[in-house]
Parts: C-alpha cells; structure tokens; sequence
C-alpha cells in the first residue's frame, strides 16, 4: 500500500513568510511520517507571481530533504498568475518538484506506483474538455489535479479575487478515466463521490483570509490494488484556526475585556472581534478597542477589531433601566446551554439597548 497526500491552496506569501512556510514544514513532515509516495498540490502553492519568486529558493530547499522515494507534483492555480504581467513560474526554480503547466493537460505517469495523473493547470474556462484527447488507460489508477471549482458541489463563497468562471464538469472525470479528483481552489475541506469517482476538496492548507473556520487540513489517501480511497483529514497544527467573536460590552465596559480569556488563541491563530453595546461616547469605543488590542495583539498571528456595533449614549451607565436589563442578561447567558441560545440572547440584547437608546434620546 502507497500513501499519497493531497495538499491545495497553501497560499505561501512574503508578508507572511513565517507563517506560511511552517506551514509547508509541517505538510513536509507528515509526507516523511506517513512514508508518501507523492505529494500532489492542486494550485495556489503561491499566493501572487512575486511570492513565488521571491519564496521559490526557500521552498527548493525544504522539498530536498524529503526522501528521495517522495515525489511533489504540483500545477499551478489562479493565484500563480496574479501580478505576473504574463511571466510564467520557472519549474527548474523549484527544485524537486514537478511543476505542470502545459495546457490544457499533460498525463504524467508513475508506472512503479500503477499511477496516472492527468495534470490540468489553472484555466479560466474548462468548456473545451469535450474536445480533449485523453489517452487511453494503461490499468493504472488516474488521478485529476484540477483547480477550479466543480459544478453543482456545495462549498462556502469565493473571495473577491477569485475566478468564478473555472467550472469543472464532474463529466470530464469519468472522459478521462480518473478514480480521484485531486481539487484546489474552494478553501472548504469538502468529499463527493460521484459516479465511482471520489472528489476532493481538502480547503485552504491555512488561514488565508476572514471566515476560513474549522480545521486546515490535507488529505491523506492510500493506494492499494489498482484503488485508491480517502483516508484521512490530516490536521495541520500550525496553520491556527480563524475565531470570529461577539464582546457585548456592559455598564462596566472593561469586565468584558478582562473576562476574556487569552488562553483559548493560538499564536497561529486569526481573531475577530466585534465590541458590541452601548458606551458613553466614541472616546470610550476607541479606549476599548485599544485596551483589547493590548490584551491579545501579542497572543494571535493577526487580530481585527470592529467597534462599528458600539453606540454611543451619553448617561448610559447611570440608567437604572439599563442595569436591570444587563444584570438579567448576564445571568441567562450564564445559564445558557448551547451556541444557538447565546445567538439569540446577543440578538435580543442588541435589540433591547436599541429600544433604550431610542427611548432615552426621545426624551432629551
């Protein structure tokens, strides 16, 4: 049995160089761990044209101490051709690894594995498939590596700087033979089996961006007896999670802050946050946002703070009204036993400070 890795859009960057490269260490290592045969990147290795020159050396490097029995095949997705005023990546600047970038296929075959990869580059437009001459079979198992997104699977939304036209047809799958399709380009972890073919989405290696929530992961397969099957999410440690958190701030508009505990972030970690609630004046929103950034800059990769929801209301901390109502609201919260009921207590509290906001401006 031969273990092959399936890695997508790790997105390598110099602004975060650190980061993203110890990323690929770890991917690296878990191809020595697991004794992999291949490591297939299906697109976006590199997040613009610049980076991968710039990182193309340190990338080289990493992949030589690899055992030589591993090999990386590698195309290139949308984002290889950002800010590359045409220029195409030099394959021979990677190193060991195989970079294909014919179109609109080439077939590269490892016949000591009984393998077959149909590698198809980044394309705007897959329509032409129909008229693509894939050649026969040999018995081997064929792999697709495509980056683009597959018509009619679930995923969650593509970024602005995402093309949305690369449709793939599950069709061309079963023309050119493939048992797994090996897909970039969703940063959704996300497995289909569709007409004896498994497609596979493994999502983004790391948090590139906003709502990248859940586990980064590479997929793990096995090949065996002319099949080859999913084994495996693999969880990449390093690339952090992304949090999106609600703070509603109270009468005491610093307990929120203290109450948070830094603890439950990562250094690897993306955080964002969203003060919500009534203050005394905007002075008072912009302390807050400058108190937690002191609190937690240190402790996450990168920290976003939005005090578009904090209120201003001259007074408020002296309204009876308003201190029963919070002094209420803690002590459901405190009681509540599941996400969804906490999401329905912050939706009556934004409502309810509204409704007081209202009435106390209507008086004045």
């Amino acid at each position: 049995m031969s273990s092959i890795i399936h890695l997508a859009d790790l997105h390598l960057s110099r602004s975060e160089q650190e980061y993203s490269l110890a990323v690929f260490d770890e991917v690296l290592e878990l191809c020595r761990r697991t004794e992999a045969r291949m490591l297939l990147i299906a697109g976006d290795l590199f997040d613009t044209y610049p980076d991968a020159v710039a990182l193309a050396p340190e990338v080289a490097a990493r992949c030589e101490k690899l055992p030589a029995e591993c090999e990386i095949v590698a195309i290139p997705g949308n984002h290889e051709a950002l800010r590359s005023d045409g220029a195409s990546i030099d394959g021979e600047s990677l190193g060991r690894i195989t970079w294909v970038d014919t179109t609109p296929f080439s077939c590269v075959s490892r016949p000591e594995l009984g393998l077959e990869i149909i590698a198809v580059p980044f394309q705007p437009d897959y329509a032409e498939y129909v008229s693509w001459e894939f050649p026969p079979p040999d018995g081997a198992v064929r792999i697709a590596l495509m980056h683009g997104t597959l018509s009619g699977m679930w995923f969650s939304g593509l970024d602005e700087s995402e093309d949305e036209t690369a449709a793939i047809d599950a069709d061309l799958f079963r023309r050119c033979g493939a048992s797994y399709a090996a897909l970039g380009h969703i940063h959704t972890a996300r497995t289909e089996q569709l007409d004896g073919c498994y497609a596979c989405y493994p999502g983004s290696a790391r948090v590139w961006r906003r709502g990248e929530t859940g586990a980064r992961t590479a997929q793990l397969l096995d090949l065996s007896g002319g099949v080859i099957r999913p084994r495996e999410a693999v969880t990449l440690e390093t690339a952090g999670r992304y949090h999106e958190l609600e703070l509603p701030v109270g009468i005491d508009p610093d307990r929120a802050i203290e109450d948070l505990d830094p603890s439950l972030f990562g250094s690897a970690d993306y955080l964002e946050i969203s003060l919500t609630g009534l203050v005394e004046s905007q002075d008072e929103s912009a302390r807050l946002s400058k108190s937690l950034r002191q609190r937690l800059q240190s402790r996450v990769r990168r920290l976003e703070i939005n005090t578009e929801q904090l209120e201003p209301l001259s007074g408020f901390g002296s309204l009876p009204l308003a201190r029963r109502f919070l002094d209420h609201w803690h002590e459901r919260r405190r009681r509540a036993s599941s996400e969804e009921e906490v999401r329905i207590l912050l939706e009556a509290r934004r409502i309810a400070l509204g409704k007081i906001k209202q009435r106390v401006e209507g008086r004045r």
